[in-house]
């Protein structure tokens, strides 16, 4: 092969690597920014306290509006404050596939039969993934149960 053929042969080699580079990047670039964009809307938040007994349960229903595909993983917590002492109770982390729409999603909320009386903060963690590399986590709005002995 002459000394002209191998300089065109690397010259397409670099080209390609080139090519493959810049799309690898672009494609990292477009995923970013789609995932800066809050890909779910949340309506209708509690306002006031679910009054509650210890052992029961409660159901709260909100809106969401999700647009785009995307995995969601939920998590929650309720949190009471005694004086100095706090104390939490976690739930564990469950994890839905949901589809682009509006829809109204409602959970049943068990309380244990051991928790103490008083106003109790529940906390909703939701972590979102949008794309294959990309994810984001915020805390839904606090709302208040307030539990009575049985």
């Amino acid at each position: 092969m002459s000394r002209l053929g191998l300089n065109a042969l690397k010259d397409k080699v670099a080209v390609f690597w080139g090519t493959m580079l810049f799309l690898i990047i672009a494609f990292l670039f477009y995923t970013f920014i789609l995932s800066l964009h809050n890909p779910i809307i949340i309506y209708n938040n509690p306002e006031k306290p679910f009054q509650v007994t210890q052992g029961s349960s409660f159901q709260i229903c909100r809106g969401v509006e999700y647009k785009r595909r995307v995995r969601v993983d939920i998590s929650r917590a309720l949190t009471h404050k005694d004086g100095k002492d706090i104390q939490t109770i976690s739930y564990p982390t469950f994890s839905i596939l949901r589809e682009k729409g509006v829809q109204i999603i409602c959970r049943h909320i068990n309380i244990p039969e051991d928790i103490k009386e008083g106003l109790w903060t529940v906390h909703t963690y939701v972590t979102i993934y949008t794309d294959p590399f990309w994810k984001k986590t915020f805390e839904l709005s606090k709302f208040y149960i307030n539990v009575k002995e049985k």
